[in-house]
């Protein structure tokens, strides 16, 4: 460091170089590393990438050859190139294909192809006759090497085993060469002998009996004769009454040799009540077919289960023949149509068979109706179904076995008595609809007996049980408020779903449906895990007329607020008839803002002097909008229309404008509050004498959801004047009655020519105001300086107030003057004799007084009638008034027509 400062340089300097330095050369270093790890990484990848590249090229370039040998092998190309060959291998002169410009009629197989003739073996065959056999006897003795067994050894063909290893003993000793013994037979008994004779001579006839069976068209598997119908039913037959029946009996032997039958007697306990008429048909082809008659005249009220025997020469065949009375058979089943949700190991809710079973309805079985698992305050329902398969009808009662249960208020029963008609089946609907968590169960006596009777006296029990849950699926809030949504803009609101049991559950949105490009759900369909949430995504982007095009969106529960919309969500789950219900509500509005009017013409004005233009800006949203007029050129100044002058309007129905607006503050910026409307003074000022025609940047800001951007088209002249005033504005001492403040301004003449110049003042009585000189010529380069007084008086002070309240506060002061001192009687006596005078004048009657409101607006009126305003601080009782003085000027030589 003192070495640096020796040599007249700053060591913090130079150690914040090498600093820099240091690092710069850090990070170069750092930069190139990375650049070369990236580089190295691209290339592995490139390489990885171009190995799975060729990979796949090898891959699908061998299952391109697999599948073209499936096609040789199985399609149509490889079939004909095999033809192809074969035809090219037996031809004369190796073709597949003839010359279709030959003129042969007929073509002869052995002039095409080489065949062995009956030459061959007489010195007479042809070459190629010769050379054929030969390849045919070579190919079959390649053919026959190939299915010859291995020839054995000369020791195994004799059947003699070498010597040495028959003359060794198994400890490798040699043995002498006698055979051992020869083993005794075996002896046979007779009656041993006497069983494979019997067994013998059943396999025989066995074989007789199937091949006559075979003969006679049957398979010894099945009957050879068939009924139609194959069971002879007498169902509901009444005492008394005689019934027929046709059978049709059809041979249905599977060959086209005889078969024949005959009828057997029928059982000795039923033979009394049938009567067959039968005409034998003698020998039957096969599918030929005959036809007996069956009478049956019951004489007792009992079933008859028996057969109608026929002997065939294939054996006897039986046909069934049942006979019922009329009786009530009664089948019960119950199936659910609640839906209920499936338990883990595929019954209903855990309930095995809940959602259709039968039983026979004891009282230790009876019929289960189960419901399963129904959500609170939704309804189940469980039919059982009974089936009269009988021709008795019955009637019926049902009740329950205990009137104390605490299901029964839960349930409802339709019908509990009735009939059940004939060969029909009737339903009764039991419905659940739970109002407290539990289980529940309750048994159900069905009683029935025939019509007319006095009692039921057969029962069956039916067990009714369900469980009811709580709502799995529900949301977080009831309604979810997007506020004001301004159309052509999108608004999001997140929905939470939550599945409060443990197994999953498949959601999906009911309502509302999908509107494209406006109103929009995602998802529509969620798989929603036990105890999780799913988080539904609701966008929203509507359009101008999106309720005029889904009325039903409106709000009915806010119908006085214009643009109020309700977005029913319905959410369902998989398993849950009652769905999870919320809504998207809230307000839709606008963004407009409007400008009246669109276009501002100034015309002409004289560079110096000012024209202001009214410009209403009326906020038709919701929302407050802040606006801003951006790039504003000098000329142009924008301020508020001062709210006295508004009041006064309104106050006035008459459409008597003023000429001083200004005085209301900057308007150039601003906020409008929701549906407020706000007038605006732009005034135009011109520097130079040009034409002025742009467009003026007006921007807002909804309720800082969006922006917009407008232009207003402004026009005017600037003209170059006559007369140059040395002050555009005058401003006046304040100064109380009685005394006067002046100010002056130097008028100059910039043309050419003489001109006449005379200032238009208001009237005295209503501005206080005097000039000095009014009118004056003046030459060209000459100025004028004129002098302007105010002189405020009690009546300018008092000029908006009743004549006769200012008399009854006169009549009080008693002429006292500001300071509490009496006047002189003189002057409170010249002041009634001028109020005299004025009442009295001209010989006419005093008119009637004005209502004070009335007269006070109409003084007003005449102030803004003469380019004037006026206003009163009534804090400090202070009057204020601001004027606008119009000059005009004529050439001197001019008509008598002034011209501004």
């Amino acid at each position: 460091k003192q070495e640096l400062l020796a040599q007249g340089l700053n060591p913090y300097e130079v150690f914040r170089r090498e600093d820099m330095e240091a690092e710069r050369l850090k990070e170069k270093e750092k930069v190139a590393n990375l650049t070369k790890s990236r580089v190295d990484s691209i290339r592995g990848q490139l390489a990885e990438d171009e190995r799975l590249y060729q990979k796949a090229r090898k891959e699908e370039a061998n299952r391109k050859a697999i599948a073209e040998e499936a096609l040789k092998k199985t399609g149509n190309v490889g079939q004909n190139e095999k033809a192809a060959a074969y035809i090219r291998k037996t031809s004369i002169g190796k073709k597949d294909v003839l010359d279709p410009t030959g003129k042969m009629v007929h073509i002869d197989a052995s002039k095409v192809t080489v065949h062995k003739s009956n030459a061959f073996g007489l010195g007479g065959a042809r070459p190629e006759e010769i050379e054929k056999v030969g390849r045919d006897v070579r190919a079959a003795s390649v053919k026959l090497a190939k299915s010859r067994p291995p020839r054995p050894t000369t020791a195994e063909e004799d059947g003699l085993k070498p010597l040495d290893s028959a003359s060794r003993s198994r400890d490798g000793t040699k043995s002498s060469s006698v055979p051992p013994p020869r083993q005794p037979l075996p002896v046979v008994s007779s009656e041993c002998l006497r069983r494979q004779e019997q067994q013998q001579l059943q396999l025989q006839q066995g074989a007789a009996v199937s091949a006559s069976a075979e003969d006679l068209g049957g398979s010894g598997g099945g009957a050879a004769f068939i009924a139609e119908p194959s069971i002879i039913a007498f169902n509901d037959f009444e005492v008394g009454k005689r019934y027929k029946q046709v059978v049709r009996i059809t041979n249905v032997s599977l060959t086209m040799k005889f078969n024949q039958f005959k009828l057997l007697p029928l059982d000795d306990r039923f033979k009394d009540f049938f009567e067959i008429d039968f005409k034998p048909p003698g020998r039957m082809s096969a599918g030929v077919n005959t036809s007996l008659t069956v009478w049956f005249a019951p004489k007792v009220n009992s079933d008859i289960t028996t057969t109608l025997p026929i002997q065939a020469m294939t054996g006897r065949i039986d046909f069934e023949l049942l006979c019922k009375t009329m009786k009530t058979e009664l089948v019960l089943s119950s199936s659910s149509t609640s839906d209920p949700r499936r338990g883990p190991h595929g019954g209903s809710n855990g309930y095995p068979g809940s959602s259709s079973t039968s039983s026979s309805g004891t009282k230790d079985s009876p019929v289960d109706c189960c419901f399963g698992q129904v959500i609170f305050d939704e309804s189940g329902t469980c039919v059982l179904s009974v089936t009269n398969s009988g021709a008795l009808p019955a009637q019926f009662k049902l009740e329950s076995a205990d009137p104390n249960n605490e299901l029964l208020p839960m349930l409802t029963v339709e019908p509990r008595e009735g009939e059940f008609k004939a060969h029909t089946t009737s339903r009764i609907e039991f419905r659940f609809r739970p109002q407290a968590m539990g289980s529940y169960a309750a048994i159900f006596v069905l009683s029935h007996g025939p019509l007319g009777g006095k009692g039921f006296p057969e029962e069956k029990y039916i067990q009714v049980r369900g469980e009811c849950i709580d709502l799995p699926i529900q949301v977080d809030h009831g309604t979810y408020d997007l506020k004001s949504c301004v159309f052509g803009h999108t608004f999001r609101e997140t929905i939470i779903i939550h599945n409060r049991q443990s197994a999953a559950m498949k959601v999906q949105i009911d309502l509302p449906k999908q509107i494209p490009g406006e109103l929009h759900v995602n998802p529509k369909t969620a798989y929603l895990h036990g105890g999780k949430t799913q988080a539904l995504e609701v966008k929203f982007s509507p359009k101008k007329d999106f309720l005029d095009r889904h009325p039903h969106f409106r709000d009915s529960s806010r119908q006085g607020l214009e643009g109020a919309f309700r977005i029913p969500v319905r959410i369902k789950g998989a398993d849950q008839a009652l769905p999870a219900a919320t809504a998207v509500v809230g307000t839709l509005t606008t963004d407009r803002i409007s400008l009246e009017p669109r276009a501002l013409n100034f015309g002409r004005c004289f560079v110096g002097s000012s024209v202001a233009v009214r410009l209403t800006v009326v906020n038709e949203s919701s929302l407050p909008q802040q606006y801003a007029f951006l790039r504003l050129p000098a000329s142009l100044s924008i301020q508020d229309i001062p709210s006295d002058v508004l009041e006064e309007e309104q106050a006035n129905a008459s459409t008597t404008g003023t000429a001083v607006l200004e005085g209301g503050g900057d308007g150039s910026l601003g906020s409008l509050l929701p549906k407020e409307r706000r007038q605006l003074c732009i005034t135009y000022a011109p520097d130079v004498a040009t034409e002025m025609n742009m467009k003026i940047l007006f921007k807002t800001i909804t309720g800082s959801i969006c922006a917009r951007e407008f232009f207003l088209t402004c026009q005017g002249q600037g003209v170059a004047p006559m007369l140059t005033l040395s002050h555009s504005q005058l401003d006046l001492a304040a100064v109380p009655c009685g005394t006067f403040s002046k100010e002056s301004v130097v008028v100059t003449n910039t043309s050419r020519i003489t001109c006449m110049m005379n200032l238009l003042l208001p009237p005295p009585d209503i501005s206080a105001l005097q000039a000095s000189p009014v009118c004056c010529i003046l030459k060209p380069g000459e100025s004028q300086r004129i002098q302007i007084t105010f002189n405020p008086t009690e009546e300018y002070v008092n000029l908006l107030q009743d004549p006769a309240q200012r008399h009854h506060d006169d009549t009080e002061g008693e002429g006292k003057t500001d300071a509490g001192q009496r006047l002189p009687s003189k002057s409170m006596e010249r002041l009634a004799s001028k109020n005299i005078a004025t009442a009295h004048q001209d010989g006419q009657p005093p008119q009637i007084v004005p209502h004070p409101e009335e007269l006070r607006q109409q003084r007003l009126s005449d102030i803004r009638a003469h380019g004037g305003r006026r206003w009163e601080a009534e804090t400090i009782g202070s009057v204020h008034a601001a004027w606008r003085l119009a000059f005009c000027v004529r050439p001197e030589a001019a008509s008598a027509d002034p011209s501004e």
